[in-house]
């Protein structure tokens, strides 16, 4: 039986595939105990690239390696497919272990248990001698212990020098999706004591700012320890982790509407703000690249309850611009933990304008660049900027429909289709939560129901995708593209890139940045 390792160590977001390969394992020791043969083989990584393995990017390899498994070479998986029918064992893994990596995962106190046997642990310090060593410091000397803590973390999570780790750098530059940002709020939760939220690197952006937010949250365990804190009730809704999984049951049970209508509900609660001057701390460009090319290319996350990391929507496309020009993101106020939720489109385009000013204020050139909805807010950012005499190079619409094809008409409920893509992605973007969900739904009524688009002079490009995306297990209809495909009620250049909706910036993200920068070196 053809097994997989992901069935005996677990991976990330594969739970499925686990499971089914845990199936044939168990399958095995069952006719074993009957007397049957049977052998499952639970593969590791195979070097030789194949129709399961060929979509891993680098990043995916560099992590595998980072958790200490190797590709096996073709020959060396047949010498050990040869050798395994003679071993007793019902269950065997064939895989290539770098043992230097696993030394290196027990120095950090990572090692999985699974491997304890491989390598010697070192005794780990407890997460009371990291409180005692900040106890003695002031708060600067605090925040610069935890910031030598969270880079060292960091250099394990994605294999750099600890010295390289800047304060500033943010966590989508240095290379962190969905899966890294995760092992990296583990690391730092065991090393910490501290239950830190899974939206943690979402909501503090640089290595400077989670330094600031543990530092604040251990004083605050230190003052009041967790078991003495009255519960009391929430100013937010952002805590109440049930209105996900009852989201999802009705979305499951064939509600959407009913669940669409407890989103409107609880948003309705949340705190507002009416003008940039009400927010303590705005939403600032978050750096996905680096490069000295003009212009830059600014996006802007659309609001769907995925956003992460200022905008780990663009992390595939972003790479493509590394060396090459900058690329910054920014997600809307309201998706982060504690964030109220703009009042009206004006308010929330003024913060995301002056977002854009603070880094761009001296005349330098830059493109505005939003996917599906966020293509809203790049259009009406566009002009806001050119009503104070700021005129972008140029705007780039992602597969964006304007909010009144997204809704019905022709294309047939665009937008309630997207949404359910969510589901099928939060191993990819992040687990969706409370304050995610209703800040998604809070934005997508303000533009649903008040915003029409003006006519802008920026140049315009739409990139439209050339598949017509469905949700898993709906068969796609046969249906033109003039149905389907996005369209924009003002001038604009259209071409199409490969892919759908979805995956127009996940694996055909190359394609769709090659198709940008070309239509920008053509400005």
């Amino acid at each position: 039986l053809f097994s997989s390792a992901a069935g005996v160590f677990g991976n990330p977001g594969q739970a499925n595939y686990a499971a089914a390969n845990t199936f044939l394992d168990a399958l095995a020791a069952h006719r074993r105990a009957q007397g049957l043969p049977a052998t499952s083989l639970a593969w590791g990584l195979w070097a030789e690239s194949s129709d399961m393995t060929g979509g891993l990017e680098d990043t995916d390899r560099a992590r595998l390696a980072r958790a200490g498994a190797e590709g096996l070479t073709t020959e060396h998986a047949l010498g050990l497919l040869d050798l395994a029918p003679a071993l007793p064992d019902a269950l065997l893994v064939p895989i290539d272990l770098d043992l230097a990596a696993l030394r290196r995962q027990a120095a950090a106190g990572a090692l999985p248990p699974l491997y304890s046997s491989l390598v010697k642990a070192p005794t780990r310090q407890d997460t009371t001698s990291l409180r005692e060593r900040l106890a003695g410091l002031d708060e600067a000397d605090a925040k610069e212990t935890l910031l030598e803590v969270i880079r060292q973390h960091v250099a394990v999570v994605l294999g750099h020098a600890a010295e390289t780790v800047e304060a500033e750098t943010g966590f989508a530059e240095l290379g962190f999706d969905s899966l890294t940002a995760v092992e990296l709020r583990n690391r730092l939760g065991g090393a910490t004591g501290l239950r830190l939220p899974a939206t943690l690197i979402f909501d503090n952006p640089t290595p400077a700012a989670l330094a600031k937010y543990l530092a604040a949250e251990l004083a605050g365990a230190t003052a009041t320890p967790e078991a003495a804190r009255p519960e009391g009730p929430k100013s937010t809704p952002d805590s109440l982790d049930s209105i996900p999984v009852i989201y999802e049951r009705l979305h499951a049970a064939g509600m959407s509407d009913k669940a669409w209508e407890l989103l409107t509900i609880v948003a309705e609660l949340r705190e507002t703000f009416d003008s940039p001057e009400d927010l303590v701390d705005p939403p600032e460009l978050v750096r996905l690249a680096r490069g000295d090319a003009d212009p830059a290319i600014i996006c802007f996350t659309a609001p769907v309850a995925l956003v992460g990391a200022g905008a780990n929507s663009y992390s595939r496309f972003a790479a493509n611009f590394r060396g090459v020009r900058d690329v910054w993101g920014i997600y809307p106020p309201g998706f982060a933990t504690g964030q109220p939720l703009a009042s009206s489109v004006e308010a929330l385009i003024a913060v995301q304008a002056q977002a854009v000013l603070r880094q761009y204020s001296k005349g330098e050139d830059f493109v505005l660049l939003g996917t599906s909805s966020g293509g809203w807010f790049a259009h009406e950012v566009a002009h806001h900027l050119e009503r104070e005499g700021v005129v972008p190079k140029g705007v780039v619409l992602v597969d964006t429909y304007t909010p009144k094809a997204a809704a019905g008409g022709t294309t047939g409920k665009i937008l309630q289709v997207m949404n359910e893509g969510i589901f099928e992605r939060q191993s990819t973007y992040g687990v969706m939560d409370g304050t995610r969900l209703t800040a998604m739904n809070a934005y997508q009524r303000l533009f649903g129901t008040t915003w029409e688009p003006t006519e802008i002079t920026a140049p315009t490009l739409l990139v439209r995708a050339l598949e017509h995306y469905v949700p898993d297990g709906t068969e796609a209809p046969d249906n033109p593209r003039s149905e389907w495909q996005a369209t924009w009620d003002f001038p604009h250049t259209a071409i199409d890139v490969p892919g759908n909706h979805w995956t127009m910036m996940e694996s055909e993200a190359p394609s769709t940045a090659a198709a940008v920068d070309a239509w920008i070196r053509g400005l």
